[in-house]
This record gives C-alpha cells, sequence and structure tokens, in this order.
C-alpha cells in the first residue's frame, strides 16, 4: 500500500505526503470523469445563434427577430400595424 510508512519516512510528513499524493489522485480521477462525460454527451459550452466569429447562423436572425417583434406586440409596446 502506497501509506504504508515502510520507507523509513515516519512522523507528520508521511501523513502529509500520503494525503497530497491521495488528494491528487483523486483530482485526477474527478477531472477525467467530467472531461469523460462532457464528451460523452457532446456538450460543447455555452451555445448561442452566433458562430465562432459572432456571425449568426443562417436563418437564426430572422427567428429571433421575430421573437423579439411577437413579445413587443404582446406587451403593448406596438400596435397590430407596426406589427405587420
Amino acid at each position: 500500500m502506497l501509506c504504508d510508512a515502510g520507507f523509513g519516512m515516519g512522523g507528520v510528513w508521511w501523513v502529509i505526503l500520503c494525503v497530497a499524493i491521495m488528494l491528487a489522485m483523486l483530482a485526477l480521477i474527478v477531472v477525467g470523469m467530467v472531461l469523460l462525460a462532457k464528451g460523452l454527451s457532446g456538450w460543447r459550452g455555452r451555445t448561442s445563434a452566433a458562430g465562432p466569429q459572432g456571425h449568426s447562423a443562417p436563418g437564426s436572425g430572422s427567428k429571433h427577430a421575430l421573437q423579439i417583434l411577437e413579445g413587443r406586440y404582446a406587451r403593448g409596446d406596438i400596435n397590430r400595424e407596426e406589427f405587420m
């Protein structure tokens, strides 16, 4: 076993070393599991209608504009003529 104290080290330093190694191993396992889960789920971070350079995707701008317009009409900010 790793923390067997059979290497001639004794006292507090051996305990600190063992705890540090175990925490590092646990952190590596957790990070590996998170990366694996993200990879398997196809997670790509925060997504938006804009592409990598900030250009909007084809067709996404008009849909977004229509949603804004419908919201303004529902709140009464614009009348029917302006909506059409």
